[in-house]
This record gives structure tokens, C-alpha cells and sequence, in this order.
């Protein structure tokens, strides 16, 4: 029998393949995980080993990783969310800003719970809050409802928060 060393946290969710050796791919192979071709923040395509919700899209589950990851090494606090309230939420100078990731389906299936999504994002957050979606030809239909970016311009996006200061208007 082969000794095998597993040397990953299968709870993370999201593994670069190239970071991992072949018993620890065949480990998350075997608890779930899908092999995925994705694009991160920076345009760069590579190989990734996912494990989204049953109810939830590889894209959508990468790119909210993604996100999160980007904002916890810009040293702010923030919060992942799966129902009813925005996927993400960080702070920044004591302001909540939402970040709802959006594969096409909710606006196209559901447009009325899509709806009910954006008053309370509206409601809760004010001026503070954005969609990002996954795909850059559903930018135009998106706009309509809310400050939107693409995956390759949501880190300016997140920048524009981050270099938040407040006008005078006195």
C-alpha cells in the first residue's frame, strides 16, 4: 500500500491545481470537487479545483472567492453570504459596501426576486453596493439597475471604495 499526505484544507473550497500534488487532487476529486477552467481578477486563465453549493455555478462560486481574497489582502474586514442577503460585504471607514455577483440566471429565471434583491440592496445600502458579473455581454443589461462591473474591472471598482474620502460640503 502507498502512504499517502494529504496537505490541504478541504474546507477552503478553491485550490489552484497547479499548487496541489496528485494525491491531494484525487482527495478533493473524491469529496466533490470539479476540475475548472477559470479567469481571475487579472484576466489570467488557469486550472482550479472547486467545490460550489449544490445550487450554485462554478463561475459564480470562483469568482466570489476571488473577490473575497483580493479584499482580505487589502486588509479589510468581510463577509461571504448564500441567501438572502448580498454574496459580499466589506467595510471600509466604518461603510458597509455590498458586491452581488451575477451569473445572468436570477435577472433572466426570476426577474421579480431579482427585483426584490436590488430594492434591499438599495434599501440597506444605499449608494454602497454593486453588481459584478460574470460575464462582460450582460454589463449592458445589468447598468440598468445598478453600478456594474466585469471581472477584470472590479478591482477598480473596489478601489473606488477603498479611496473613499468624504466631500465638505460646507
Amino acid at each position: 500500500m502507498k502512504r499517502v499526505n494529504i496537505t490541504i484544507d478541504e474546507d477552503e473550497g478553491i485550490f489552484r491545481k497547479a499548487d496541489l500534488n496528485l494525491d491531494d487532487i484525487n482527495y478533493l476529486v473524491n469529496r466533490g470537487y470539479w476540475d475548472s477552467i477559470q479567469y481571475d481578477l487579472f484576466g489570467a486563465k488557469d486550472y482550479y479545483m472547486l467545490k460550489p453549493a449544490s445550487n450554485e455555478t462554478c463561475q459564480h462560486f470562483f469568482l466570489i472567492k476571488m473577490i473575497t481574497k483580493y479584499i482580505i489582502c487589502e486588509g479589510f474586514p468581510v463577509w461571504n453570504y448564500k441567501t438572502v442577503k448580498p454574496d459580499i460585504i466589506f467595510e471600509v471607514q466604518n461603510r458597509k459596501i455590498a458586491i452581488e455577483v451575477e451569473t445572468g440566471n436570477n435577472l433572466r429565471n426570476n426577474k421579480k426576486q431579482f427585483l426584490k434583491k436590488v430594492e434591499s440592496l438599495k434599501q440597506n445600502f444605499g449608494y454602497n453596493w454593486f453588481f459584478v458579473v460574470t460575464n462582460r455581454d450582460l454589463v449592458k443589461k445589468y447598468k440598468k439597475y445598478g453600478r456594474t462591473y466585469t471581472r477584470k474591472n472590479v478591482v477598480n471598482g473596489i478601489k473606488r471604495y477603498v479611496n473613499f474620502k468624504p466631500r465638505n460640503y460646507m
